[in-house]
């Protein structure tokens, strides 16, 4: 008993004091929702608590109900693409944070918490007729106050634009305080810049795939390096309140009138995390300069590298072309996710419906039936892990150093940034390259 009240008041220290992002895995699958695989969902959780949720296919709000992830702690949702299998549950997760912050969930919140709760949702442009349509024929009503984002299109890259798309442009009842109008955000240079609060920054790229895609990327800003006291000296200058300014980048005036930049006084900077999170693609290059040394960058691989051809005829992936994108962007960690159903976890799921080779050899079959059945097994059969060696391979091929993990429901990956340890690099390498 003692023991585990220890790990829990160390799990609470490490909890409130990390620095740490973290990505947690709500869903990995491919198409349709099986035991085996929900369907696409992925959150990113920073250290003050606030949740970021990508894609939301249906199921989710159940799959979040199994994580240690409260509902209202999400504030904002970025869908990457319009396909059922990566915004249907979306609805339903509005009406379940609705729930927690207005029903009996609401008593853990502070009354400001409850009024003011406001969720923001980025999508693809259309995204904003389908919440009108689904909660105006439904009668659904969503209770707290969201915002709906569309990254507009440029006509020309809008080829199979849906006519429904011209009819509304309107919101739900805005008189009820919900469905408020967001913003319209329109692309420079093929860049959407979606967000950003001065320390955390989205941006977006569309990528291709069948129908209008985005591939996000997450960045933090960088860290201004230590005051270097002996720079500071050379030109003349003691330490003092002016420092404080040095320190957040302004420049400063010398006793002879000159305007030093501060990076003339400041250590190397430190560069902040990155994490790039792509939806189903072909060919993801169009985001390579934005996504340039993410940190971990999570890379659907819905068919094995034998499949290629499937996987350009639907325009998805494979291991091997997720790999050879991480070594172009310089990534540190390649994540796989968004499999196709036919590859099983490789950890073992009991469940109705499907048969073991125990039960199928004691079953009588036709002829027919039993080479049907023969199929689903070997199907059955192929792990997820066998995607994973593939992306190994062709990393171990291209000769690059890059750690490979395969997404699992409620896996959990932390993105650390030791600014300390990273400033004593900075600091060797700044050595090294003076002398």
């Amino acid at each position: 008993m003692w023991l585990n009240l220890v790990l829990i008041f160390l799990f609470f220290i490490n909890y409130v004091f990390s620095n740490y992002w973290e990505i947690m895995f709500l869903g990995t699958g491919a198409c349709y929702p099986t035991p085996r695989h929900a369907l696409s969902s992925l959150i990113l959780r920073f250290p003050n608590g606030e949740v970021f949720l990508f894609d939301c296919g249906e199921g989710t709000q159940l799959q979040l109900a199994k994580s240690f992830v409260r509902p209202t702690k999400i504030t904002k949702i970025f869908i990457t693409h319009l396909h059922g299998d990566h915004f249907f549950g979306l609805p339903g997760l509005l009406a379940t944070i609705t729930a927690h912050v207005t029903g009996s969930n609401s008593v853990n919140l502070p009354p400001k918490h409850r009024l003011n709760h406001t969720v923001h949702v980025y999508g693809p442009q259309g995204l904003r007729s389908f919440m009108h349509h689904t909660f105006l024929l439904s009668e659904n009503t969503v209770k707290i106050k969201y915002k709906i984002h569309e990254l507009r299109i440029p006509p020309e890259l809008f080829i199979n634009r849906p006519p429904v798309l011209d009819i509304v442009e309107n919101t739900l009842n805005c008189s009820a305080n919900i469905g408020i109008r967001g913003r319209d955000i329109y692309e420079k240079d093929n860049i959407w810049d979606i967000f950003s609060n001065g320390i955390i920054s989205v941006k977006a790229t569309m990528i291709k795939h069948k129908v209008p895609t985005f591939g996000y990327v997450i960045s933090e800003k960088d860290t201004l390096g230590n005051l270097n006291v002996d720079k500071l000296r050379d030109i003349g200058l003691d330490p003092g309140p002016f420092c404080k300014n040095i320190k957040e980048g302004k420049p400063f005036k010398a006793k002879d009138g000159r305007i030093i930049e501060a990076s003339e006084v400041l250590g190397p900077t430190v560069r902040g995390r990155k994490v790039t999170i792509l939806g189903d693609t072909a060919n993801p290059y169009s985001i390579r300069k934005l996504a340039m040394n993410s940190d971990v960058v999570v890379h659907e691989a819905t068919f094995q590298d034998k499949d290629t051809m499937k996987a350009n005829r639907s325009l998805h992936s494979t291991p091997s072309m997720a790999a050879l994108f991480a070594k172009k962007i310089r990534a540190k960690t390649l994540i796989l996710n968004h499999f196709s159903q036919r590859y099983s976890p490789s950890f073992k799921i009991k469940y109705a419906g499907y048969l073991d080779d125990r039960t199928y050899n004691k079953t009588k079959f036709t002829k027919h039936t039993k080479k049907l059945t023969s199929i689903a097994l070997y199907r059955l059969s192929q792990k997820v892990s066998t995607l994973e060696e593939e992306a190994r391979r062709m990393l171990r091929m291209l000769k690059y150093p890059c750690e490979v993990k395969t997404a699992k429901e409620f896996m959990v990956v932390t993105v650390k940034r030791n600014i300390k340890k990273e400033k004593k690099k900075a600091k060797k390498l700044e050595k090294l390259y003076c002398n």
